[in-house]
């Protein structure tokens, strides 16, 4: 799927990109003298925290104004769909105002490439660790999150056999790194991935597993399956259950952690990457109802 046919939060992707880009360099000057900086740190924290909200918010407009009425972001530009388009860019093309502004970017696995040379190899994601002190975030670089991507991808296609453009992965995951790290091995190698709601019941699970034919199941945790577990271990259509925690030893042959996958694939396991059409399909966007059918 090209990336103009989609749309984020109610801003087309190229809007949403430029948006994110600018407040992930926000973010980031506003962690690392906070958490990471080496010299003058508890001044530095003692500093920001007393900072006033409104002296924040002052100080934050003033550097990263980007002329957004943060009460009034979007408009629409479709009344019979409701399809809403970033204010800066309510009279332009998205379609292809994207294509001249980040002309590399054809894919969404192509994001993650693009973030990797305009950050210089910067952070990409972080793990929350409020039990250390020393180090609260711990980032992944653009690069490490990009091996470990093409790690499962390679996986998905050498082990689980799985064929590109053509298989699916379903993810039933709350928002994590490994989330995002498994989505961009499906973008990267052509897998197409189908996100569940972890408010799903098992009935509801099954039978959109058996519609969509999905082939491997990622989840965030066994504990999310375990009421039907059999029932997916049964099921010749499952391939394999990809588990983000660690999962201890004799569970079944059927049953991955998202470790043991980077453990077992080394520097020559590593497929290289297909040619993506950007047309074809990247990921499934289930409804929560829309279309008033559940079975």
């Amino acid at each position: 799927m090209t990336l103009s046919r989609l749309t984020s939060f109610g801003m087309p992707i190229g809007s949403a990109i430029s948006r994110i880009s600018r407040r992930y360099e926000f973010m980031s000057q506003l962690i690392y003298p906070t958490f990471l900086a080496k010299s003058n740190r508890f001044g530095t924290i003692i500093q920001q925290r007393t900072m006033s909200v409104q002296t924040r918010k002052s100080v934050t407009g003033r550097k990263y104004d980007d002329g957004i009425d943060v009460n009034n972001q979007t408009v629409e530009i479709d009344p019979v769909n409701h399809v809403r388009r970033c204010t800066l860019y309510k009279d332009i093309d998205i379609y292809t105002y994207y294509k001249s502004i980040i002309p590399n970017v054809h894919t969404l696995a192509d994001i993650l490439d693009h973030g990797q040379a305009v950050s210089n190899d910067g952070p990409c994601f972080g793990y929350v660790q409020l039990e250390n002190k020393a180090e609260p975030i711990r980032w992944l670089s653009y690069s490490m999150v990009s091996e470990q991507a093409r790690c499962v991808g390679s996986y998905l296609q050498t082990k689980a056999k799985l064929t590109p453009m053509d298989s699916k992965i379903a993810i039933m995951s709350v928002n994590r790194p490994e989330y995002s790290i498994i989505e961009y091995g499906c973008f990267m190698y052509g897998f197409i991935v189908v996100g569940f709601f972890t408010s799903y019941d098992p009935k509801t699970v099954l039978n959109l597993l058996r519609k969509t034919q999905t082939e491997v199941l990622v989840v965030d945790n066994l504990l999310r399956i375990r009421s039907f577990e059999n029932q997916l271990l049964e099921n010749d259509q499952i391939k394999q259950i990809i588990v983000m925690d660690e999962v201890k030893d004799g569970e079944h042959s059927k049953i991955r952690s998202f470790s043991s996958i980077l453990k077992a694939m080394n520097t020559l396991d590593i497929l290289p990457r297909p040619t993506i059409d950007p047309d074809n399909v990247a990921t499934l966007l289930l409804t929560s109802g829309t279309t008033g059918e559940r079975d």
